[in-house]
Parts: C-alpha cells; sequence; structure tokens
C-alpha cells in the first residue's frame, strides 16, 4: 500500500470517529414520550425487551396512558375493532379482517373496557383479559347468599378513571358485589331496589359507552307479544287479533365504576303512531355515545337514529336511513365502530356493516358463525394488571391454563 493512500485511509477513518462524535442524540424521553406513543402496540412490546430500563418505562402507567391517547388517532383504522361471541368463539375484527381468535370453551362474553375483555367460565370463574399483549389474570365469583356459584343475574365490567381501577360488578337475587383490580377483593353492595334490577334488565350488557356497561329495560302495551333476547333486542309484533301492540317505553341501566352505584337513563318513549307495523330497538355505542336505533322491519324499511344528551336528560333523533330494499335484517344489530358511523349487523351468518355516509354495505372479513350472541366495542391498549399473567410459556408451546392460546397476534 502506498504511502499516500495509506494517509487518505487513516484520514478517512479519523473523519468518520469525530462525525460520529460530533451526532447529536435524541434524548430518551423525546424517544419514549413522542415516537414510541405513536407506535403499533406489537412494536411496543418487542421494544420492551430492549434493556430493564425502557421495559421499566413502557411498562408503566404514564407511557400507556400516553400510548392509549396517541395510537388510535395515528392509526385508527387498527384501533377500532369489535369483539363479538359467534358460534364457537371469540374473535376481534376491523373493519378489514378477524384479527384475534380464541376458541369459548365454556366463556361467555361479557364486555370490554380500554382494551380489558371480560370472560366468564362456568359460572365461577371470571378472566380479565388483554389480548393485545397476550396477557390475562383469573379469578373466581363470589358465592351468592346460599354459598354456592350461580350465574349472576347482572354482571359487567367497568373502569373507574378518578382511581384508575378496572372493577366487575355481579348481582344475584338477594345480594351484589363489586371487584376491585387494585385490592383484587369483593366488595358488598348495598342496593335498596335490588328485585327491581334482577327482574327487569338482562344478565349481560347490551352495550358499553365511555367504559361503562348499560343493560336494557323495555315495557310493552301487551307483555303476551313482548320479545327481548340476552343480546340486547327490543322488538315486538302485531298479530291479526291485536293490532295495537307496541313498545311504550325504553330505558338503560348504567353502572357508574366511581360511585359503585347503579343509575338510571332517560326513558325513550316511541310514537306509538309509527309502531303498527313492528319495530326493533337497539342501544349502540357509537362515538362513544349512547345511541339507540328504531329500526321497522317492512319489506322496504327505514332506520331511526336518536341520541341521548345526558346533560339535557333528553333523547334526540340525530338522522333517519333508507329505505332499504336489499338488507331486512337490522332487527340484528350489534354495535357501531366506536371512531366511526357505521352500524354493524348480522345477515345469515356473517358480520356486515353498513356505512351511511356512502350508503354501503361491507362484509366483514373472518369466520362465519350461525350463532352471534354478542359484540361490544374493543380498542387495543398496552394496559397491564397486577397479577395478570402471559398466556404464552417461555418456549411459546400451548400453556396449559385458561384462556387457551390465540392462534394469530394483533398485527398477524
Amino acid at each position: 500500500m502506498s504511502p499516500r493512500l495509506a494517509r487518505e485511509l487513516l484520514v478517512g477513518a479519523k473523519m468518520k470517529r469525530l462525525a460520529r462524535e460530533l451526532q447529536p442524540e435524541l434524548p430518551e424521553e423525546v424517544i419514549i414520550d413522542e415516537i414510541l406513543t405513536r407506535l403499533p402496540i406489537k412494536s411496543v412490546v418487542r421494544f420492551k425487551s430492549v434493556s430493564k430500563s425502557w421495559l421499566s418505562l413502557l411498562s408503566g402507567s404514564h407511557f400507556i396512558q400516553k400510548h392509549k391517547t396517541r395510537s388510535p388517532m395515528q392509526n385508527p383504522i387498527d384501533y377500532d375493532c369489535l369483539v363479538t361471541n359467534k358460534k364457537l368463539h371469540i374473535s376481534i375484527v376491523s373493519r378489514n379482517q378477524e384479527i384475534f381468535l380464541l376458541p369459548i370453551n365454556a366463556y361467555s362474553l361479557i364486555g370490554s373496557v380500554n382494551g380489558l375483555v371480560c370472560l366468564l367460565r362456568h359460572f365461577k370463574r371470571l378472566s380479565l383479559w388483554n389480548p393485545a399483549i397476550h396477557k390475562s389474570i383469573e379469578f373466581n365469583l363470589p358465592q351468592n347468599k346460599q354459598g354456592g356459584y350461580s350465574y349472576p343475574n347482572l354482571v359487567g365490567v367497568s373502569f373507574d378513571y378518578v382511581s384508575n381501577d378496572y372493577k366487575v360488578v355481579v348481582v344475584y337475587e338477594s345480594c351484589a358485589y363489586v371487584y376491585s383490580s387494585i385490592s383484587s377483593l369483593w366488595i358488598p353492595l348495598c342496593i335498596p331496589d335490588l328485585k327491581f334490577l334482577v327482574n327487569k334488565f338482562e344478565d349481560i350488557p347490551t352495550t358499553y359507552v365511555k367504559d361503562c356497561p348499560y343493560w336494557t329495560y323495555s315495557t310493552y302495551s301487551s307483555d303476551n307479544y313482548m320479545f327481548v333476547t340476552c343480546a340486547g333486542y327490543c322488538s315486538y309484533g302485531t298479530y291479526p287479533s291485536v293490532k295495537n301492540n307496541f313498545v311504550k317505553s325504553l330505558t338503560a341501566l348504567k353502572f357508574d365504576a366511581t360511585s359503585n352505584k347503579f343509575k338510571l337513563v332517560t326513558e325513550f318513549f316511541p310514537d306509538a303512531r309509527s309502531n303498527e307495523h313492528g319495530k326493533t330497538f337497539r342501544f349502540v355505542n357509537m362515538r362513544d355515545v349512547l345511541t339507540l336505533m328504531a329500526h321497522e322491519p317492512s319489506p322496504i324499511g327505514k332506520l331511526d337514529v336518536y341520541s341521548l344528551d345526558e346533560g339535557c336528560g333528553v333523547w334526540i333523533k340525530m338522522y333517519d336511513l333508507g329505505p332499504f330494499e336489499r338488507f331486512r335484517r337490522f332487527q340484528f344489530m350489534q354495535q357501531g365502530f366506536k371512531y366511526g358511523d357505521e352500524i354493524v349487523f348480522l345477515e345469515y351468518g356473517k358480520i356486515y356493516y353498513y356505512d351511511h355516509k356512502t350508503d354501503t354495505f361491507k362484509c366483514l372479513q373472518g369466520k362465519n358463525g350461525s350463532r352471534f350472541l354478542n359484540c361490544f366495542t374493543y380498542t387495543p391498549t398496552m394496559v397491564s394488571l397486577q397479577g395478570m399473567k402471559s398466556i404464552y410459556s417461555d418456549n411459546q408451546t400451548r400453556p396449559l391454563g385458561d384462556p387457551m392460546r390465540l392462534i394469530t397476534s394483533l398485527k398477524e
């Protein structure tokens, strides 16, 4: 090698080293707060293995809250999902695909709040499961007054924003309890109108709004023709001998996790003159607002959309849709997407959604199911409760405990 070439290589090496030394570095707080909080959950989970300090920072409540606020705004389609209970499995679907699949194995879907999915198994065990980070915690239901386990008359999950506490409320015929994820204890509740709650409302919530469960109750002009399903549908029909049978009123029961109290929302009174052919009513969550859908199942039916102004305590008609000639099964409405205006419903074992802005119907991709039990809004988060365990074993084989291993991951 010539002396000239050696000098050039030496100078080049010195310049590269000097450039590296002078290269500015981003502060760690900028990387954590401004970059990682905007990444998909799957990427954040991988970055936890970078170092122990990153593991601690990315698992902290400060980062989790920032990520929950920013990520849906960066990737609204990926974070606006539904968790559904179909015939043989519980799945999470977006507008484009089925993201998760969990075999039911005697599980019932109770609801979803702030990224946690609540499951009930064999009338005895409850599970708070975060599908996005593959972690779950299980605990027993409280025993009823007879000292045994039975299916609750009311059960729902909720989130207390004041104390940052995830709660599960359970109501039996003679007693009621609320579970606190912070204390891991069941606390007895004193409910003066316990018999009213047990006898009037359905066991599983119809919908969740702002991470609060809502149960449905309806009154009819003739109880002989009342039809209410466990999924929260309120419908009625007319018969040749009974021409004036109609829904007189609808209301919803809300559990406030901050005060640990049940509250009735403002009753909705349908116009009896418009109900001579029968209507189907459904409380849903649309844009995190309690919304009521009213559908007339006639050959060419219309859909009326009402919104509750909780501040004023009044129901306001927002708009009406239709008439619809092709799809006549809005009586099987499920939910609306949390960050959109689409209406989700079941048609011949498949899940569809209707976008009224473009007046189009679209079939959601995924496994079909002849039975469709319930459906709730779901937004993936990084939330992890104390005592949660990974549903995966160290070698990624199927774990022995429940819930069963997921078939696919969030983005796969």
